[in-house]
């Protein structure tokens, strides 16, 4: 999208295209609940991970790439609540083969000071992944790990599918420096 001046231009872009949107994110949310047979009680987070998607897809959109921003938005809510229902939801898929016991022991139980650390930890290591690669491979990177395969992340930027493995093996090499 074009480079928008101050804070409170971005704030009111964003919620122009919050409303603009939001029909969509609705729908996407209430299909991914509805189709991985999730609680009703969900629906508000999976909106939320999905408005999420939207701002993010805002944010890292580039004109004149071939690919609207709408089909643009909508790859990155679909692969974003994709990935929120696997971390979420995935371990729980083989329930039958969990012994309750398992679940109720000390060991899987995270404390709020864990969770936050985790998350600090995470912001921290998101942060020096961003720092290191350029925004193409930025863009490239946070797409691969929605899930995305070689040719949607290529549609979606406008990038030949060979520009995008390329990509993948120059982060892939930054990563391992880093780690």
């Amino acid at each position: 999208m074009a480079e928008i001046g101050n804070k409170n231009d971005r704030s009111d872009s964003f919620n122009d295209i919050f409303a603009a949107y939001r029909p969509l994110v609705v729908s996407m949310a209430n299909e991914a609940l509805t189709s991985h047979s999730l609680p009703a009680s969900d629906c508000d987070d999976l909106i939320q991970e999905a408005s999420i998607a939207l701002y993010n897809a805002a944010s890292t959109y580039i004109e004149g790439k071939n690919v609207s921003f709408g089909l643009y938005a909508k790859i990155c809510i679909k692969h974003r609540l994709t990935s929120y229902i696997h971390c979420h939801y995935g371990r729980y898929s083989g329930i039958d083969s969990i012994s309750i016991d398992a679940l109720d022991t000390e060991e899987s139980e995270c404390s709020v000071e864990e969770i936050i650390s985790d998350k600090e930890s995470l912001e921290s290591l998101r942060k020096r992944i961003n720092s290191m690669l350029t925004e193409t491979e930025q863009a490239v990177l946070w797409l691969y790990l929605s899930d995305m395969s070689y040719n949607d992340i290529s549609k979606a930027l406008s990038k030949s599918t060979k520009s995008v493995d390329n990509a993948i093996r120059r982060i892939k090499t930054k990563l391992r420096k880093l780690l």
